[in-house]
C-alpha cells in the first residue's frame, strides 16, 4: 500500500518498500502498521 496527499507520495522509503497491511481498516506510523487504532481517513 502507499499513501498520496494529491501530490506526494507516501510508499514506505522506496522502490519495493511498500507497506505491507491486512485487514479492515489499518493505521501506519515510522513504515509499521498500528493496531488498535482508529484511523482517521479511508482509502478510495
Amino acid at each position: 500500500m502507499a499513501f498520496t496527499n494529491g501530490s506526494a507520495w507516501d510508499n514506505n522509503g522506496g522502490q519495493g518498500k511498500d507497506y505491507r497491511v491486512s485487514g479492515g481498516s489499518v493505521a501506519v506510523a515510522g513504515g509499521q502498521m498500528i493496531t488498535d487504532v482508529t484511523p482517521n481517513c479511508t482509502i478510495q
